[in-house]
């Protein structure tokens, strides 16, 4: 089976493209996800047509080189998220997956991008990724005159963990429900938490979900 068999047999919107990363068959429902004409995706370059970013806005390599370096060292693409623009100027989030079809040659290759639009996550959750995301300096320099910098001297980046944690908390989940949800105990939750506060300079859960919200603007 050719990438065109795949994208054509494809259930959701489907895009191939060749080693050069030009789209070379797209199906009705990629056109769809979109809003653009039957056909005219053919022959444009992936990241031209849907110019492609990361969960945080961060525009995606021109030419894939992270996927094509993987496919030469022989490495499985993991499924991962992104946006794309549709035909209004609009970013929309989708779910990928790539499957690597491989030709005669070894430079002779095809992708063939499985896109599943996915709904945007609530909107604690990505403020919480935008303000994690940031440098110390950075987060003093984005919350402006309310909030110079961490207070207490906690300066320090958030963890995974307590990443993980405030993000459950974002979604109203109690200490209970946080600790099935990760495997660790109830103190080990609160322990946590209590140091999500010190860092951020926080005198409450609901003020450490507040900063990302007033100081990130979506």
């Amino acid at each position: 089976m050719d990438a065109h068999d795949l994208v054509k047999r494809a259930s959701g919107a489907a895009v191939a493209t060749d080693a050069s990363n030009r789209i070379s068959f797209a199906n009705a429902a990629a056109e769809k996800l979109v809003g653009c004409r039957p056909g005219s995706l053919v022959g444009k370059r992936f990241q031209d047509a849907l110019e492609a970013r990361d969960r945080f806005g961060n525009r995606l390599c021109q030419n894939h080189c992270a996927l094509h370096e993987m496919i030469r060292a022989g490495e499985g693409i993991q499924a991962f998220e992104m946006d794309v623009r549709d035909a209004a100027g609009n970013h929309l989030r989708v779910a990928t997956s790539v499957v690597v079809v491989l030709g005669q040659d070894p430079t002779d290759y095809s992708l063939v991008f499985l896109l599943s639009p996915r709904p945007r996550r609530r909107r604690a959750d990505e403020a919480i990724d935008r303000l994690m995301s940031l440098s110390p300096g950075a987060f003093a320099v984005q919350i402006g005159d309310q909030l110079r910098g961490p207070r207490n001297g906690g300066s320090a980046p958030l963890t995974r963990r307590q990443r993980e944690i405030l993000s459950l908390v974002a979604e109203g989940k109690s200490a209970a429900q946080i600790s099935k949800s990760l495997g660790i105990s109830k103190n080990t939750v609160r322990n946590h938490t209590q140091n999500i506060l010190h860092r951020l300079g926080a005198k409450s859960k609901a003020e450490a979900v507040s900063l990302a919200l007033r100081h990130h603007a979506i």
